[in-house]
């Protein structure tokens, strides 16, 4: 059985020669994640949906990620995780154009792979001509950076989805 789209996973391979911006201070970043906790806290509808969710502390470990990055890249995937947190479809981060143009240039590498869950499993449905041969269509995913495919999305894909379904 086929289902929809789950995720598109862009293989990772930073040339030394491309740079991810380092532009927010920390100031900012934590003033940025604190307005959103702020906004959210007052103005968020749904907190009966979210009875498990301690958003103070979920704020609170935000805070801890974003004091930890190292670019600008990294404290968007901080706020995309947080923004997560409230599970509907109209609470979300999206990436500015300096950043989110790396993806459609490829500069953070050549592989672009389009993958559905069927049957249970990660199969590669689309990718690069050039590639073709490399990741043949219809391949399994069986693990991403030597953990198991199910588990990398637990841990590294799931939690930045910004859905309630």
């Amino acid at each position: 059985m086929k289902t929809p789209i789950i995720f598109i996973l862009l293989i990772l391979g930073l040339s030394s020669s491309s740079q991810i911006p380092n532009s927010i201070s920390i100031g900012e970043k934590v003033f940025g994640i604190s307005k959103f906790w702020s906004e959210a806290s007052y103005n968020f509808p749904y907190f009966n949906f979210l009875a498990e969710v301690n958003l103070d502390s979920v704020y609170q470990q935000s805070v801890k990620e974003i004091l930890e990055t190292k670019n600008d890249y990294e404290y968007y995937q901080v706020l995309k995780k947080f923004a997560a947190t409230f599970r509907d479809n109209h609470t979300w981060i999206q990436l500015p154009e300096n950043l989110s143009s790396n993806y459609t240039n490829n500069e953070f590498g050549d592989y672009l792979l389009i993958i559905e869950r069927i049957e249970g499993k990660a199969i590669i449905t689309h990718t690069c001509y050039k590639y073709k041969n490399v990741l043949p269509l219809m391949s399994e995913i069986i693990e991403v950076d030597s953990v198991e495919v199910n588990n990398y999305l637990k841990s590294k894909i799931y939690p930045y989805v910004n859905s309630s379904s």
